[in-house]
């Protein structure tokens, strides 16, 4: 069960009675074509509730990101919290 309590701006997860886990937890995406940046909003927060989750590591495999959106993942790698993983088509095919 968890609990929110009010923190500045942000609501912060509070696990109760929640024992420390000893291993880690690591999310992996499909590989992503995302060639516009509208996404970016959903993305900061979908990320943001993956750390709120007690995630430890984000894995992105990707062929085509937006400028905007590598520059939003980038940060998060420079967190730490991100892994990008570039992909490419077998042979001559553009998708």
């Amino acid at each position: 069960m968890f609990v929110f309590k009010k923190c500045c701006t942000v609501f912060e997860f509070v696990f109760e009675g929640a024992e420390p886990r000893e291993g880690r937890i690591a999310v992996c995406t499909r590989v992503l074509i995302l060639p516009d940046s509208s996404f970016v909003p959903r993305l900061v927060e979908w990320l943001d509730l993956l750390f709120l989750m007690r995630v430890d590591k984000v894995v992105v495999s990707y062929y085509h990101l937006a400028e905007e959106i590598m520059r939003t993942f980038q940060w998060y790698q420079e967190l730490g919290f991100v892994d990008l993983v570039h992909r490419t088509m077998a042979g001559h095919h553009p998708r």
